[in-house]
Order: C-alpha cells, then sequence, then structure tokens
C-alpha cells in the first residue's frame, strides 16, 4: 500500500498530467488548426477527465 505521503505526490502528478494535457488540448488546436482533428481533441477531454478523477481519489484517500 502507498504512504499518505506517496498518495499525496501520486495525486499531485496526476493533477499535474492533467493541467498539461488540457492546455495540449486547447492550445493545439489554436496554433495548428489544420492538424486538429475532433476526435483528438474528445479524446484529450476524456483523457483529462480520467487523470483528474484519479487525483480526486488518491487525495481523498479512496482505495483504487
Amino acid at each position: 500500500m502507498l504512504s499518505s505521503r506517496q498518495r499525496g505526490n501520486l495525486a499531485k502528478f496526476f493533477f499535474d498530467s492533467a493541467k498539461l494535457v488540457l492546455a495540449i488540448n486547447v492550445l493545439g488546436p489554436v496554433v495548428v488548426p489544420d492538424k486538429s482533428h475532433l476526435s483528438v481533441v474528445v479524446a484529450g477531454f476524456f483523457a483529462v477527465i480520467g487523470f483528474v478523477g484519479i487525483g480526486v481519489l488518491l487525495d481523498r484517500e479512496v482505495e483504487l
């Protein structure tokens, strides 16, 4: 099992990953509009939701 410090660090990692994916997902179509696809944007938002969900579960100390 993970200690509370490890769990906190892992939750922070997932929150930071979600922020990074969201930034790429939002800025990607703006920077290169001809290369963006709707499926990639939708998949990016689902990835952000997943990362935030895992981070919340770890932050609340809920067992996965």
